[in-house]
Formats: C-alpha cells, structure tokens, sequence
C-alpha cells in the first residue's frame, strides 16, 4: 500500500511541475463510459474535448503533428 501511495505522490508531483498532463481528464471519462447511460457518450465526448484542449493543446490539433517534428 505504502508503495502505491509513493507512486500516487511522485505522479502528483510530476503533474504540478508541469511534466505530466493531469489525470483527471481520463479518470472521470472512463467512469462515465463504464456507466453507459444513453446521455453519456455526449457529455464524455464535450468534456473530454475541453479538458484534453485545456492540458495540451497541441497533441490534440490537426496541426501539431509538423509542429512536433521540425
């Protein structure tokens, strides 16, 4: 158990320097897809866009590919 909560910290840390996007964008979507409600692939859909755009944008757009590789 001590050693999970190690690696919980150490990610914790990782995401306040700025060197990991936070987890939360995923964590709450994959709840929300396992629950399956009818409503639900929308809203995970909207929310995962605006989370996923606000942690790094860059990745996400159509654009970033040449970005990244020059």
């Amino acid at each position: 158990k001590s050693e999970e909560k190690k690696i919980i910290e150490e990610r914790e840390r990782k995401r306040k320097m700025g060197i990991l996007p936070p987890a939360a964008p995923v964590e709450p979507k994959r709840a929300r897809e396992s629950a399956s409600e009818p409503g639900s692939p929308l809203q995970v859909d909207d929310d995962s866009d605006q989370l996923h755009i606000d942690a790094s944008p860059q990745p996400h757009l159509p654009y970033s590919p040449p970005v990244r590789s020059s």
